[in-house]
């Protein structure tokens, strides 16, 4: 190439002439040698043009993703000097901050030495910290967490988890923050509950639910509380929802399933005498049955020793109750014989004692299987209702537990009993139980009778 030729050895020319060779021979060839330099030149000359075009060429067509690459590549340099100059920054000011409590140490120890003995003396020395591993604090802290969670009944505690669950998954579900909530995420999550939900009652225990979730965790709970009623009233009254209420028992339905029930059987009389305490007693099925034989507590459910019985006479003593739960009160009810009626509940409660025996201090309601004694919990109560009510020939799906409370107390009224003795029989701590109270249409239509007769006697006076 031109490039070699003209980076070759210079030729001796001067030796060339002393050997007897001269350096040009004629001017043809002087002129010959002239044009050959000139070529040479212009090779090189288009050499170098074509490397330039080559290396701009090759610039031009680096690709998208190499150009993205750097840019990429010095975003991430730039952050990285940011990081570490915002370090930097930290760390002078964490130095700073040490130097003026050190000095403000050194300043405190400079009074401390000047002070008087006197002075010293009466200083109080500081309390001893207690180290994390100390076994006393230790179970202290285990015994602090025990008793505030002591402060939820466990039924409120299954409750509260449930609601938080639901809470958790419907802003995972929509990548909404949950914790602090707005308004906003509230109202949506009414909206979303009612999908699933008729009863505002429960959508407003899932948004307390929300709200006790954040006291506990010392987040305040800020959201327009008249957004929140807007919300509810407008579902309640899109949505008109009628509660499901267990029909109420009655001393004709008890006839029925007493005819049905063996007498002679232990298991059978211990039920019988359990359906007629739930029935005149009024009380919930959280008094006489546990949800488990595990769960069985005797601080809330009824002993045997809690019944006190006479020939004619029971009294039954009531420790704990969903109104009572720190058992500030004994609730004392009587129950008195029938005489000659299967719905005796004395003769109930004598009956069953015979059949079967049990200490003072075990579940007043008990089955025997095995030799061994379990008490009655309250899906055996459940199911073995509904199956005496289908041989009683009664449809058992609208009844439940909760038909003797409410029969009860509707009995109790169509016997002319005042509203607040049986508010009190049935330890309501509000007018709640007049919900419970079914009125029948014998009952409403005594009420038309007194309007009628009470306007025949005004017409007669006029």
């Amino acid at each position: 190439m031109a490039y070699e030729t003209r980076n070759q050895p210079r030729k001796d020319y001067k030796a060339m002439n002393e050997g007897g060779s001269p350096m040009y021979s004629s001017g043809a060839d002087m002129s010959s040698q002239t044009s050959n330099l000139d070529s040479d030149d212009d090779t090189i000359t288009e050499a170098v043009l074509e490397a330039s075009v080559q290396d701009d060429t090759d610039l031009l067509h680096k690709s998208a993703n190499d150009r993205d690459a750097e840019v990429r590549g010095l975003r991430d340099e730039l952050e990285k000097a940011k990081t570490r100059r915002y370090v930097r920054d930290r760390e002078r000011e964490i130095a700073a901050l040490r130097e003026e409590l050190s000095r403000l140490g050194d300043d405190d120890s400079s009074r401390v030495k000047h002070t008087s003995r006197r002075d010293r003396s009466r200083t109080k020395k500081a309390p001893v910290v207690r180290e994390a591993t100390d076994p006393v604090l230790v179970a202290l802290k285990k015994d602090l967490s025990f008793t505030m969670r002591s402060a939820f009944a466990s039924g409120s505690l299954r409750n509260l988890h449930t609601q938080w669950k639901a809470y958790f998954l419907f802003c995972e579900v929509f990548n909404f923050q949950s914790l602090p909530t707005d308004t906003n995420i509230v109202c949506l999550f009414i909206q979303f509950l009612s999908r699933s939900m008729r009863s505002t009652d429960s959508i407003r225990n899932y948004v307390s639910g929300v709200k006790t979730l954040h006291l506990l965790s010392d987040i305040p709970f800020v959201v327009r509380q008249y957004e929140v009623s807007l919300a509810l009233r407008g579902i309640a009254r899109l949505h008109p929802h009628l509660p499901l209420r267990a029909a109420p028992m009655t001393p004709l339905i008890l006839l029925d399933i007493y005819r049905v029930l063996d007498m002679e059987s232990p298991a059978h009389t211990s039920f019988w005498c359990l359906f007629l305490f739930a029935f005149f007693l009024l009380v919930r099925k959280s008094n006489l049955v546990s949800d488990s034989v595990r769960s069985f507590d005797p601080r809330k459910q009824l002993l045997r020793r809690d019944i006190l019985a006479d020939e004619n006479l029971l009294l039954v003593v009531l420790k704990w109750s969903k109104t009572n739960q720190f058992g500030r009160k004994l609730v004392r009810s009587p129950l008195i014989s029938i005489p000659g009626s299967p719905l005796c509940p004395v003769q109930a409660f004598h009956n069953m004692c015979s059949l079967n025996p049990s200490k003072a201090d075990r579940a007043a309601f008990q089955l025997s299987e095995n030799g061994k004694s379990r008490p009655i919990t309250y899906p055996v109560f459940h199911s073995f209702l509904r199956k005496v009510l289908a041989e009683a020939g009664h449809d058992p799906a609208p009844f439940s537990s909760h038909s003797f409370r409410r029969g009860g107390a509707t009995w109790a009224f169509s016997c002319q009993v005042p509203g607040e003795t049986i508010q009190a029989l049935g330890d309501w701590s509000s007018d709640a139980y007049k919900c419970y109270l079914e009125f029948s249409l014998e009952d409403k239509l005594s009420v038309c009778r007194h309007i009628r007769d009470s306007i025949v006697i005004v017409q007669a006076c006029n």
